[in-house]
């Protein structure tokens, strides 16, 4: 079993796509005029937590091709690099993250529909 690289796990993805859409979300609480110096300045935190992640992860990934190539591993170096970002777990992870987001908005729509407490 493998423990996979930080950042790009279920919870990683999601915090760093939510992080990367909510300035969004808080330039249309300021055109509302719901927004406040405090939202803005969270919001600005994760949102440069999130840009250091990405380059984090893209830093490691480029160490290690160094490292690779610097080992002598001459055919990990031919066809563009030996560590590109790993897209197939990062699509499954999407995958997984967009299943689970949208089982949560149908478990509230069936919740509203009885009159739950989600409502």
């Amino acid at each position: 079993m493998s423990a996979g690289l930080p950042g790009i796990g279920l919870g990683g993805l999601f915090f760093i796509l939510s992080a990367l859409l909510a300035p969004l979300v808080e330039i249309a609480r300021t055109l509302r005029g719901t927004s406040s110096v405090g939202a803005w300045l969270g919001v600005m935190r994760n949102f440069a937590l999130a840009v250091v992640m990405i380059a984090a992860i893209e830093a490691t990934l480029r160490l290690a091709e160094l490292a690779i190539a610097g080992a002598g591993a001459e055919e990990a170096g031919e066809g563009g690099g030996a560590l590109a970002m790993p897209l197939i777990p990062v699509g499954i992870t999407a995958a997984l993250l967009t299943a689970v987001l949208f089982g949560a908005k149908l478990m509230q729509v069936a919740s509203a529909r009885r009159g739950g407490a989600g409502a």
